[in-house]
């Protein structure tokens, strides 16, 4: 019976910490912990800014594919199935199997910046940026502004994250990643309280992984659908467990006697009464 009282209690005060509606918290304390995210995101690619884009072994690819797919966005074709400069102007349909997401991205900062490496630096930051904030704001989700800002630092600094760019050259897969984070903190905030805003950010956000990186969309998937089920068992519990048993300090309740000395003055009584018991 203690043990049934104890997950009860657990399990009422996990779901009552998620209480807070995002939105109204962040307007206190949450832009100086997404600033604080960003600084590390951006000090994590200084060895890039200094020594230039790794060599990893599949940048060859990225970049001979960005090339074409830029011109064709600058032709006017803004889904380009086809790119006819690839493979000595042979032509390649590589953008009719794999998704164009981060192509698009890259075509875009290099339309703002002029340059390649200008424009892969600047993808690459808006990627370790949102990649932070998107795990804080999951983590958000569950707790407070500085653990989750905690959360958004150890991802950005999460070994195969940089694995992904300094060594792997996977710049799809971490593009796909920076999204992820967004889907676990949507299904979180729909299983709470299902909101017109967060089955739009769901879908927005699946729909950018899937346009990004299809293995992690699979994966991500069959994640998204575990914790969405962990999320309702924990629910289920929450409502079954019975509680009409449960002991008085485990109801939030406190019962204690206080016993005066023979004599004690009417006021004495009265003071006694009022205190309170810290622990």
């Amino acid at each position: 019976m203690k043990s049934l009282a104890a997950t009860k209690t657990i399990l009422r005060r996990a779901i009552s910490s998620r209480a807070d509606y995002f939105p109204r918290a962040f307007r206190e304390n949450d832009p100086a912990q997404l600033a604080i995210i960003s600084i590390v995101a951006v000090v994590a690619l200084l060895p890039i800014m200094i020594y230039g884009i790794p060599n990893g072994a599949d940048l060859a690819n990225h970049l001979r594919f960005a090339l074409p797919f830029h011109e064709a966005i600058q032709s006017g074709h803004f889904h380009p199935g086809w790119l006819a400069e690839s493979n000595d102007g042979l032509g390649d349909p590589r953008f009719r199997f794999y998704p164009p997401g981060f192509y698009y991205l890259l075509s875009a900062t290099r339309a703002l910046t002029g340059g390649w490496f200008s424009a892969t630096l600047a993808a690459f930051i808006v990627l370790s940026i949102v990649g932070g904030a998107g795990a804080y704001f999951w983590a958000r989700t569950l707790g407070a502004p500085k653990m989750a800002r905690w959360a958004g630092v150890l991802y950005v600094l999460a070994p195969y994250r940089l694995n992904e760019l300094y060594q792997a050259s996977l710049l799809s897969e971490y593009a796909a990643c920076s999204i992820l984070p967004f889907t676990f903190a949507f299904v979180e905030r729909i299983c709470r309280k299902p909101r017109a805003f967060d089955i739009a950010g769901l879908g927005a956000t699946y729909a950018l992984l899937i346009l990004t990186n299809l293995p992690l969309a699979v994966i991500g998937s069959i994640s998204l659908a575990v914790y969405a089920l962990i999320i309702g068992l924990v629910c289920v519990l929450y409502v079954k467990l019975p509680s009409s048993f449960l002991p008085a300090e485990d109801q939030g309740y406190f019962i204690t006697n206080i016993q005066l000395p023979v004599g004690a003055t009417k006021e004495r009584t009265e003071f006694s009464g009022r205190l309170k018991i810290i622990f």
